[in-house]
């Protein structure tokens, strides 16, 4: 179901440093609808900048004190090392944007 910022209160808040340093920059946002799929975890669908037909659905799992772990459907967010630039602006947008 789909959620409002109120919901997710929980989400540990960061600052510039901490999210430059686990996401090794910090990048623009263009966020679409997110989801609570339970108190911990967090479901978003995001529109590709660059090709129209496409959406990439992506997952977060936190606690109050940080994020335990993501993972993106995109080419880049099946890697092993780090995480994609979609992950890396919703970790923005809800640890230090809103």
């Amino acid at each position: 179901m789909p959620v409002d910022s109120m919901a997710l209160e929980s989400f540990p808040r960061m600052n510039e440093d901490d999210l430059r340093t686990i996401t090794c920059g910090v990048y623009q946002v263009k966020l679409s609808p997110y989801h609570s799929e339970d108190d911990g975890l967090v479901r978003v669908k995001m529109q590709s900048r660059h090709t129209t037909l496409k959406q990439y659905e992506l997952w977060l799992r936190f606690n109050e004190a940080a994020v335990q772990s993501w993972f993106c459907m995109c080419r880049a967010g099946a890697r092993v090392v780090w995480m994609c630039s979609h992950i890396a602006s919703v970790m923005w947008f809800l640890a230090y944007a809103r």
